[in-house]
């Protein structure tokens, strides 16, 4: 047996990798065209069967977009966890030991609430509080609980259609809606606190990677710079 620790004046390596290159995210531009993608396949649809896929589909993409739930979050939400105080409604959601209810808007609550009432009428089944919001539409599983492999799929399925998912230097994914909702919310004048509560970061300085991604693009020094030069 060894009494002393030979590693002990030796120091962990640093991580060298920015940790904002990390983040992948939608412009405004493009999450617009990615939610009008779910929704002009919608108008189209003939049967309330298509439909309902799709209704689905569409307050899935516009809460893991604009509120920045995890692919988790949305696997585990359950009816109860709707929670309607007044005229407004939010998600209570629980991800890595912490719960938060996360507000949606009064768009995405009148797709949630249109979404559980096409459902019940396809599937001919009552909901009740215990039944998971999110469930497979398909013959073999229909009514069960989504799994997270199948939200990623659906995802990647909607980005791939609408060629986000691939673009030079980017590669898009679902956790890349969570990103765009905290860049975009922090661009649009969120505050650095609101974003954090809306994320459920413990620690603020991991909702300070996309204040920096932000002002990384937005108040490039050099953009001053070579206007002067050329002025």
């Amino acid at each position: 047996m060894i009494k002393s620790n030979p590693a002990q004046k030796i120091k962990a390596p640093k991580d060298r990798k920015d940790p904002a290159a990390r983040i992948t995210f939608m412009e405004v531009d493009e999450l617009k065209f990615l939610l009008d993608h779910i929704q002009f396949q919608l108008v189209q649809a003939k049967t309330n069967k298509q439909k309902l896929v799709l209704m689905r589909d569409r307050v899935l993409v516009g809460i893991m977009s604009l509120e920045g739930c995890r692919t988790v979050e949305m696997h585990q939400l359950r009816i109860e966890d709707i929670v309607r105080q007044g005229i407004k409604t939010g998600l209570k959601v629980s991800a890595k030991r912490a719960s938060r209810v996360v507000p949606l808007t009064d768009n995405l609550t009148t797709q949630l609430d249109e979404y559980l009432e096409v459902r019940q009428l396809v599937l001919r089944r009552k909901i009740k509080p215990t039944d998971f919001v999110f469930v497979s539409l398909s013959n073999n599983s229909k009514g069960k609980q989504l799994s997270r492999r199948s939200i990623r799929a659906i995802i990647d399925g909607y980005l791939v259609a609408t060629n986000l998912k691939y673009t030079p230097g980017r590669i898009l994914s679902a956790h890349s809606l969570r990103h765009t909702a905290g860049t975009l919310a922090l661009r649009t004048g969120a505050d650095l606190r609101q974003v954090q509560d809306l994320l459920g970061h413990a620690d603020p300085r991991t909702t300070s990677i996309y204040a920096h991604v932000g002002d990384r693009w937005e108040n490039n020094p050099g953009d001053n710079i070579e206007r002067d030069l050329y002025c």
